[in-house]
């Protein structure tokens, strides 16, 4: 009893001192600006109106289709089926990092709608990440106003696409271009621009980027103050603590996972005389995490990674000078960072070595099917580059009063890219896509009564699926786009639902075999799946109906 009032004793004294300190003034700071933000945009991501669910970015749209997916088998499948089979393919388990969508499905479980399940944790996890990351620029820079500087160019990565925003105020100078920049200047693939927006393609759509890189940064920021350290007075208890909380990063957000082995790789080679702490620390996150792929993974997924020199620069894909490439997709930010690391002496600094390691590992290997995925290692190369990029800065500043407005210039120009993308982005209005129609949920809704959790069902593949996303039933292959993302193909099995839905004798084995009790027929199975609606109005019942689907039973 004694100890666990020394406990709290301490704690309430360092909270006391931490509420009084520049820190809490800073992360004020962070909460007006930053914080009011992202309190503004993310009701505008997703919500309701007369017409059905409404997505108010094209990331949004494009993404949140899985996660809405992945949610509602938390939300509406038995605990049995939570991990297999995979909700968008039938001979897969689960193998997405679905922490965040569980806890927004299970929030659905209990009776919260699908808006406020989505929205109201992205909202909490966006401030967390933002106390995080403020956080731990503070421990390294030491001063409010620094780490406030140091998340702000964090987030605001970008290039020279403002030179393309000012062809387009050249070419119709109008207020309007102003108030709606015409396009992303961070995503702009016709001129080879390909790193996008942080806010716009993580932060916002990758919802497990949000839980996974303040997770992943707190647990570098415990090893990096016991590296500094040398592990002097840590006790084991700890070390394998954090392996095994490590270790969980497998399911929450792999890409992390990956950034964090490169980071131990770096911090434990630089003070190799630690190697029993680190040796422990990665068995027992090994412990954990290799398990977790097994279940998750077990051989069904591919091989992710391959040889890319050059990343897009690549002839692979836009074939494109290297040096080209990285200028205008990072302006001066990179000639900032290789100057502070040099000015600073951050050459010996393991997290700054990280992220140059980081960076050229971007440009070496491929680490996921989809090319464009390297950035969410980038963004850590980015991460850990932002500090020599302030202590540059901070360098210039120090004199006399024209240096001031050069970092001032200097600033703009690294981040006015990132500038036009956010304020492009708060634009809903004129960013909105719809997801699902208020009929589609209701055709949901009758589907779930008509069937029992699992039941195979024979639907179309487009990514916005009211069946696949928001019903119990199993379909046999969802959206390939993101099939294909994940390294599964099954050529046999999109021949035979192709067979299936030109219907006639060779179709009635396969129903049979896949074991399907509804066929669902609408416009994407019509347009795309070129449905063989005659036969299966004429073979089998019709269950219910709406506008423009049809859903019939399967009796074999």
């Amino acid at each position: 009893m004694d100890q666990w009032k020394k406990i709290t004793t301490s704690w309430r004294g360092s909270l006391q001192k931490w509420l009084s300190s520049r820190f809490f003034s800073g992360f004020l700071v962070v909460l007006i600006s930053w914080g009011m933000y992202f309190a503004y945009v993310w009701p505008q991501m997703l919500y309701f109106d007369e017409r059905g669910l409404q997505a108010g970015w094209v990331g949004v749209w494009g993404d949140w289709a899985a996660h809405i997916t992945y949610a509602n088998v938390f939300a509406l499948r038995p605990l049995s089926m939570w991990l297999s089979p995979h909700p968008i393919h039938v001979n897969s388990p689960f193998t997405y990092p679905f922490l965040a969508d569980a806890i927004s499905g299970l929030l659905m479980r209990f009776g919260w709608n699908v808006v406020d399940a989505m929205i109201i944790p992205s909202i909490i996890t966006s401030l967390v990440f933002l106390l995080v990351i403020y956080a731990f620029y503070f421990s390294l820079l030491k001063k409010a106003s620094r780490a406030f500087i140091a998340l702000s160019l964090f987030l605001l990565n970008g290039g020279l696409g403002w030179y393309w925003f000012v062809k387009d105020v050249i070419a119709n100078p109008t207020w309007e271009t102003f108030y709606y920049p015409p396009q992303e200047y961070t995503h702009l693939s016709k001129q080879y621009v390909e790193w996008i927006s942080i806010v716009t393609s993580e932060m916002i759509p990758q919802r497990a980027f949000l839980f996974g890189f303040p997770f992943t940064v707190l647990i570098v920021w415990q090893l990096y103050h016991w590296w500094q350290k040398n592990f002097t007075g840590v006790p084991w208890w700890r070390i394998i603590g954090l392996g095994l909380l490590s270790g969980t990063l497998f399911f929450v957000h792999a890409h992390s996972f990956m950034a964090l082995f490169i980071i131990c790789a770096v911090l434990s080679v630089s003070k190799w005389k630690q190697w029993q702490s680190w040796l422990g620390y990665g068995l027992a996150t090994a412990a954990v995490a290799l398990p977790i792929a097994w279940l998750l993974h077990r051989g069904h997924m591919g091989s992710f990674f391959s040889w890319l020199p050059g990343w897009f620069a690549n002839p692979k894909e836009h074939g494109i000078n290297f040096f080209y490439f990285w200028w205008v997709n990072y302006g001066l930010f990179l000639p900032l960072a290789i100057l502070g690391t040099w000015k600073a002496k951050l050459y010996r600094h393991p997290l700054v070595v990280s992220g140059w390691l980081l960076f050229a590992l971007v440009n070496l290997i491929q680490f996921q099917p989809h090319v464009w995925d390297n950035t969410k290692m980038l963004t850590w190369a980015h991460f850990f580059l932002v500090i020599p990029v302030w202590y540059f800065l901070a360098f210039v500043w120090a004199g006399k009063w024209w240096r001031k407005i050069l970092v001032i210039i200097l600033f703009l120009v690294v981040t006015f890219s990132a500038w036009l993308d956010i304020w492009h982005f708060t634009r809903a209005d004129k960013n909105s896509y719809q997801m699902w129609s208020r009929e589609d949920f209701q055709l949901a809704a009758s589907l779930n009564a008509a069937s029992q959790p699992g039941d195979h069902v024979l639907t179309g593949q487009n990514h916005n699926s009211w069946v696949v996303s928001h019903t119990h039933a199993q379909t046999l292959l969802g959206f390939p786009g993101w099939l294909w993302t994940y390294g599964v193909t099954d050529p046999q099995l999109a021949a035979d639902i192709n067979t299936m839905f030109r219907g006639g004798p060779n179709a009635i084995p396969l129903l049979q075999k896949y074991d399907i009790r509804l066929v669902i027929i609408g416009g994407p199975e019509r347009a795309d799946m070129k449905a063989n609606e005659a036969w299966f109005a004429e073979t089998f019942p019709l269950e219910f109906q709406g506008s423009e689907y049809n859903i019939y039973r399967v009796a074999l």
